[in-house]
Order: structure tokens, then C-alpha cells, then sequence
């Protein structure tokens, strides 16, 4: 039976279905761009087209969420819809971890063919290692939060299960630095370029940009916190899905597919690689 009676699970789909949209158009004309336009595709695009896969599938569950009855108190729900939505949440939460660690993979490809230099090489080639290390401990872990994994959704029996609270924080504060990491790599390289100051001006604000997801990755912190620690998950969860995890997953895909060109000038370098970002 549907459950869809209140504002919080109308704003839940709202925020869900519009990110999601303004993700499919950006990355839509990314992937025409490099694909069918300029021949000039690499991994990264790859990567994050396997990261917007994850999104549609964890907006799916979110959906699937306030269909079960996500937004309201737990104790107004069957004991049917409740199991299906902490079932659901479930699949939701490592479908979310994989999508972010995609995107993240796909920006430092995105530098590994933009900045030349052993050093910059060498920072991205550690923090793709580092990036795809941990983000395949976090999918892993989600999923073997409890041994037994139901005990997760129906709470019967005997089971060994992670601290919650430290294993989603431990989660966001990883993902916070290295959303920082991310931004702060290209900057002194940018600062350096030989462009006409609007030019590089330009440049210069769509990597910045990238300090939106710094914040909303900072956002998240005070909702994850409630749900962590809550005994009404059907309630607050829905104070943690609607707007912080869909904008945060969703924000990193729209800024990473912007199809920009410039031309990038090596500091006090004669020569010019056309690059897109």
C-alpha cells in the first residue's frame, strides 16, 4: 500500500526527481560533446556515466522509500511497509557510496589528462588509489554493517553489528576531505595560466564551483547525525534524503559535466593544448 500523505514526502520526490533531471541534461550534453562532437572522450566519461547509473538506482530506492512510508512517525506504519523500508534503505545506502566514489574517480581521471607534471601525476595517481580504496571499504562495509546482514531491516535474533553512527560519520568526514583535496588540486596550476584574464577567470569559477559540494557534503553532517542516532528512521530519515543526499551525489555529477573548453597554457610554456574540462 502507497503511503503519500504529508509535504515531507511530496518534497522528498521533488528534490529527487529535479536534481536527477539537471544531472541527465548536463551529463547528456557532456557525453554528445565529447562523444559524437569531438571524438574526444577518455575514462573519466566512462566513470561518470557508471556514476549516474548508481544515482537513477539510489533515486529509485529513495522513491521506493516514501512509497513504504518515509517521512512518517515509524509507529503509524504497518509492520510490512516498515521492514520494506528499512529493506530498501538498505540497498540504498551502497548504491549512494559506489555513485559518489564514481564521481570522484571520474574528476581525477579529468586532472590526470588536463595538468602535465610528474608531481600533479603523482598526487592524482595517490588519490585515485586512495579514493578507489576507500570507497571500496565503505560499499563493502555498508553492506556488512550486521552479520547477519538482515538483522539490518528485521532486527530477530543475534548479530554483530558496526557502530552506525561512526561508520556513516567516519563516511562523511573521508568524503569531506577528499572533496576538498579535489578542489584545491588544480588551483595553484590554474592560477598560473597564461589566458586572457576573463578567460582564465572563467576557468578558474567552473572549478570553484566545486566548493558547492564542500558545502553540501558540510550540510549533511547535522541530518546524518539525527539519523544516526534516531529510533524513528521513518521520520528522520526523510530529513536526511530530501535535500542533502541527492543534492550532494547529484550537485557532484552536474559540476564534473560541464563541457567547457579553454586552452590551457603551461606558465612561462610556449605551447597550447586545447583541452575540454
Amino acid at each position: 500500500m502507497a503511503l503519500w500523505s504529508g509535504r515531507k514526502e511530496t518534497e522528498q520526490v521533488v528534490v529527487v526527481v529535479v536534481f536527477l533531471t539537471l544531472a541527465l541534461i548536463i551529463l547528456s550534453l557532456r557525453l554528445y560533446t565529447r562523444v559524437i562532437v569531438t571524438r574526444n572522450h577518455g575514462p573519466e566519461d566512462w566513470f561518470i556515466a557508471a556514476a549516474f547509473c548508481f544515482s537513477i538506482t539510489q533515486a529509485t530506492f529513495v522513491l521506493l522509500e516514501v512509497h513504504y512510508g518515509q517521512g512518517q512517525p515509524q509507529d503509524t506504519l504497518s509492520a510490512e511497509n516498515l521492514l520494506n523500508l528499512l529493506k530498501t534503505l538498505y540497498k540504498a545506502i551502497p548504491v549512494y557510496l559506489a555513485g559518489l566514489t564514481f564521481t570522484k574517480l571520474s574528476i581525477l581521471l579529468q586532472y590526470m589528462r588536463l595538468f602535465q607534471g610528474k608531481t600533479v601525476h603523482r598526487i592524482i595517481i595517490g588519490m585515485l588509489v586512495f579514493v578507489a580504496a576507500y570507497g571500496t571499504w565503505s560499499v563493502a562495509g555498508s553492506l556488512l554493517i550486521c552479520y547477519p546482514v538482515h538483522y539490518f531491516w528485521d532486527r530477530k535474533g543475534t548479530a554483530r553489528c558496526m557502530n552506525h553512527e561512526a561508520k556513516w560519520f567516519s563516511d562523511a568526514t573521508v568524503s569531506i576531505i577528499t572533496d576538498l583535496i579535489l578542489l584545491c588540486i588544480p588551483m595553484p596550476f590554474l592560477k598560473g595560466l597564461n589566458l586572457p584574464y576573463r578567460q582564465k577567470v572563467g576557468l578558474i569559477a567552473v572549478f570553484a564551483l566545486g566548493g558547492l559540494v564542500c558545502l553540501v557534503s558540510i550540510a549533511r553532517l547535522g541530518p546524518l547525525y539525527i539519523i544516526a542516532t534516531t529510533n524513528d528512521v521513518s521520520l528522520h530519515n526523510a530529513y536526511e534524503q530530501s535535500p542533502y543526499a541527492p543534492g550532494h551525489r547529484d550537485t557532484c555529477i552536474t559540476i564534473n559535466s560541464q563541457p567547457q573548453y579553454a586552452t590551457v597554457t603551461q606558465a612561462g610554456g610556449a605551447s597550447a593544448d586545447k583541452m575540454m574540462i
